[in-house]
């Protein structure tokens, strides 16, 4: 789906179902990008989105492809 809303703990999708609200903390989530899969679990999101950018390069940083 599409996100059309997000918060601290979660994320308002706009999916083929309908609206979806999903708690951050407890899934897991595959973005697409440029052609490139990303999988992130939601721990890792679950900020304000302001907070995100610092919090997933820290995380990153120390990531090893």
């Amino acid at each position: 789906g599409i996100v059309i809303d997000d918060t601290r703990n979660t994320l308002l999708l706009d999916t083929l179902h309908g609206k979806r609200m999903i708690i951050k903390k407890t899934s897991t989530f595959k973005f697409i990008a440029n052609k490139n899969i990303f999988t992130v679990s939601g721990s890792l999101l679950e900020c304000q989105p302001y907070e995100r950018t610092d919090k997933l390069m820290r995380y990153y940083k120390n990531f090893k492809v």
